[in-house]
């Protein structure tokens, strides 16, 4: 994959203060960019990405273009070369060819993508320093100049083509340098300064400068995709919360009555293939009015919390759903459970509400917040719909209020919706 996420490349999410960094950096402009430590290590992934198909496309034709130099260079120099400097054309040809054969070799594994230019570092500095010293092994003019335009073009490949960062480039311009003075003090013989330095020295500034703007742009490249990255985490974590904003009830946490209707529908078509009972609880706070009345409205939105805690805590597997319906009102839905499960889901709810203690004088005669469930219990079929189970739990919530509240009453297995 030729891009790959900053946040995969840096092993965590972007970080907001790297963000506010990025911003501050490609606003000063594209020029001596410094990247903030933090972010070095994956800049330096983000440069690698796609490097090994970028091998694999560019090791041919490299090679088919040093045979194409070797071929005609030995038809053009044949007739004005002696068959010694001949000799030590050819001696040149496979040196340079056995290197660059070893470097491609030593690039090709996926897994040397992680030490790229440490690999191609040595046989990239022997090649430039070969091509450097090799016009003063020919008397030839010919031979001497186009061994020069030769170097030019391995200085071109080395600094631009091959991917190297600009600290490395520079490095082994300066060491092809040095190491070339060493051999012309070697050798004992004083270069030839227009026919190699000149070449080999502008051909270098020309090229070290086009790699310097090349990562300045690879640098603000890479802030950018960072930005990219954060903003789009931002833009998922606000989807995220908007979704849980809009499938939570912002007082209880629980789900509200859209996201209960919607598992109404999926639970009854599902069961109905499974030809497996579904029930259905319908609770109500007694004598919740008088408690807003007596308390504040304030204390009536912790006495709901408190309540949708304690209802909640009575679930115990994960398919079962507990919604706030409305105002005092809450539903729970329980797939595959029986009546005598629902019957003891609810009686289990009724007691922790009861555990809560919550003092309500309006209620009588127990003096505390109490609960009234209405449940019903169908085996889903295509002949009825998932809005009659609610209307029968209803009935049965109603029903329960009738006996006196603080109760649950069951609707009957042959009842139908009123």
């Amino acid at each position: 994959m030729l891009e790959r996420s900053i946040e995969v490349l840096l092993g965590r999410p972007v970080r907001e203060a790297e963000a506010r960094e990025a911003e501050q950096i490609i606003a000063g402009g594209p020029l001596f960019i410094m990247l903030p430590p933090s972010l070095n290590a994956a800049f330096r992934l983000f440069r690698q990405r796609g490097l090994h198909e970028y091998i694999l496309i560019g090791a041919g034709p490299l090679l088919a273009l040093y045979a194409l130099i070797c071929v005609f260079g030995t038809y053009f120099f044949f007739a004005v070369a002696s068959p010694e400097e001949m000799r030590r054309w050819y001696l040149g040809c496979t040196f340079v060819g056995i290197l660059l054969i070893i470097g491609v070799l030593l690039v090709l594994p996926r897994k040397a993508q992680a030490t790229y230019a440490q690999r191609v570092f040595l046989p990239a500095l022997l090649i430039l320093t070969k091509l450097v010293v090799a016009p003063q092994v020919f008397t030839p003019i010919e031979m001497a100049i186009s061994e020069s335009y030769f170097c030019m073009l391995a200085v071109i490949v080395v600094v631009l083509a091959l991917r190297l960062n600009l600290f490395t480039c520079v490095l082994m311009i300066g060491l092809t340098a040095l190491a070339s003075t060493v051999v012309f003090a070697i050798l004992g013989v004083v270069p030839r300064f227009g026919e190699v330095f000149f070449y080999f020295i502008s051909a270098s500034a020309l090229c070290l400068f086009i790699r310097w703007q090349l990562e300045e742009n690879e640098k603000v490249s890479f802030l950018q995709a960072l930005l990219i990255d954060h903003h789009s985490e931002q833009e998922r974590a606000m989807a995220r919360e908007l979704a849980e904003l809009a499938n939570t009830d912002t007082l209880t946490g629980l789900a509200n009555r859209r996201v209960f209707n919607e598992r109404l529908e999926a639970e009854w078509q599902r069961l109905i293939r499974r030809e497996a009972p579904l029930s259905l609880l319908y609770l109500d706070v007694d004598h919740f009015k008088p408690f807003n009345d007596t308390y504040g409205h304030d204390h009536g939105d912790q006495c709901l919390i408190l309540v949708a805690g304690a209802i909640s805590q009575c679930l115990r597997r994960p398919e079962d759903l507990v919604a706030r319906y409305g105002g005092e009102e809450f539903v729970v839905l329980l797939p595959g459970v029986d009546t005598e499960g629902a019957i003891d889901v609810a009686t289990r709810m009724i007691a922790a509400v009861d555990a809560l203690m919550i003092e309500n004088e309006g209620a009588e005669p127990s003096g505390f917040v109490t609960l009234s469930i209405g449940s019903a219990t169908r085996i889903p079929s295509r002949d009825s719909s998932p809005e009659s189970l609610l209307r029968l739990a209803d009935q049965a919530l109603y029903k329960a209020k009738e006996n006196g509240r603080h109760g649950h009453c069951m609707a009957p297995p042959d009842a139908l919706v009123s």
